[in-house]
């Protein structure tokens, strides 16, 4: 199993947001392939990603996958 994507946004209250004059304003935090829950033994495999140039009964195997990278950001929004 794979933790893909998690975000996190607020909506800050109008009374903040018509002081720059705005219509809305959303502030908001994101995650990405946070947290892998894999056997033991394969501690390094995406089970997403299949080696390249594999096809028809090929499915399942690994040849030369990089470990996917995490990632972390934030997003401001403004509504005028």
């Amino acid at each position: 199993m794979k933790l893909r994507e998690l975000g996190l946004t607020y909506t800050l209250p109008t009374s903040i947001s018509k002081r720059v004059k705005s219509s809305g304003i959303t502030l908001g935090l994101f995650g990405k392939n946070l947290k892998f829950w894999l056997p033991e033994e394969n501690t390094f495999a995406d089970p997403e990603v299949n080696g390249p140039a594999l096809t028809g009964n090929g499915g399942g195997i690994e040849t030369s996958q990089t470990p996917p990278s995490r990632s972390f950001g934030f997003n401001v929004s403004v509504k005028f």
